[in-house]
């Protein structure tokens, strides 16, 4: 269970087993107060039927530019082929989340908080401690304009990340996930925070995937988001060639296909990687074609699983005799 923000958190083998430590004490972050949901710093939260397209592809190319050391004129213009995601995140349990990412020497830029004026001064500080820009509003007006899902937590604190930055897949640690089209931030979310707790913590995403890594796969993961590798399958048959060529075995996963799911072997080797694809239209042919085994999770009944599930089942036996790293 996700830990409270005043309770200790212990982390699993893969990160280390250390508690979270207490708190210096932090001042009282500068407060800067939104008075109308047309100030320029709240393109990026406002919903994107009622956003000023053209600031907000501006903002958001500037962001992630500054996070790449890139000008933002070098960046592309539209943020569906940004390199690195720009997206509102939110809950306090994943801010606190980021912090102890922070902790453990993850690159993970806040550009700024979003909080309701009701909130208490531990979670002032708390914001403060992501980034200098704390913006303050009014309740009513965040529901109003800027809380959509209908979460206490969206409406108490939102914030703007730059997260996942983008790196070579050469340096992925094996074994590795790969998300081939998925479509719902739900499943994404699911899938992640089920594989960072069987120890696979790098994840080859392809654009739709790496396009909806925003707040409500992270809220769904737990925060977990923050503590893995993320690479852009872009082209992802060429990623996928550069693991053949580390040795790496390719499962592939549809509930079609006739091989059952069963531990990776040797016992211990941690050689392998498992792809999953978008929930109606599966694994694309290209990525079926660059994989070694094909695998199902036997069903007695029903209908096919839910990508999330099959995908932790899969997890699940294919880690069973992986040795730590």
């Amino acid at each position: 269970m996700i830990g409270r923000l005043n309770e200790p958190l212990v982390f699993g083998r893969s990160i280390g087993r250390w508690s979270r430590p207490l708190q210096e004490v932090s001042p009282l972050p500068t407060l800067q107060w939104i008075t109308s949901a047309d100030d320029p710093r709240m393109v990026i939260y406002r919903h994107k039927d009622r956003r000023n397209h053209a600031e907000f592809e501006r903002q958001v190319r500037d962001i992630a530019g500054r996070l790449l050391h890139k000008e933002a004129a070098a960046m592309p213009r539209s943020w569906r082929q940004l390199p690195c995601p720009v997206k509102v995140h939110y809950s306090w349990d994943c801010l606190q989340r980021l912090l102890d990412a922070r902790r453990d020497g993850r690159e993970v830029k806040v550009e700024s908080v979003l909080l309701s004026n009701d909130v208490d001064d531990e979670q002032r500080k708390l914001a403060g401690q992501c980034c200098e820009q704390v913006l303050v509003a009014d309740r009513e007006l965040i529901e109003a304009e800027f809380a959509f899902e209908g979460t206490t937590q969206r409406r108490s604190v939102n914030y703007v990340v730059a997260y996942p930055k983008p790196q070579p897949i050469a340096l992925a640690r094996l074994p590795v996930l790969v998300l081939d089209g998925l479509g719902a931030a739900q499943n994404i979310g699911q899938i992640l925070r089920t594989a960072f707790h069987f120890g696979v913590t790098s994840i080859l995403a392809s654009r739709s995937v790496w396009n909806s890594l925003g707040g409500r796969a992270c809220r769904v993961s737990m925060g977990w988001l923050y503590f893995m590798d993320f690479f852009l399958g872009e082209p992802m048959v060429e990623a996928l060639k550069e693991l053949r060529e580390r040795g790496c075995h390719i499962y592939c996963a549809e509930d079609h296909f006739a091989e059952a799911v069963k531990p990776h072997g040797p016992s211990g080797k941690r050689n392998w990687a498992l792809i999953v694809g978008h929930e109606q239209l599966g694994v694309s042919k290209e990525c079926i074609a660059m994989s070694d085994t094909c695998i199902s999770v036997p069903s007695r009944q029903g209908e096919s699983l839910n990508v999330a599930h099959a995908a932790a089942i899969c997890l699940y036996e294919l880690s069973r005799h992986m040795e730590e790293p």
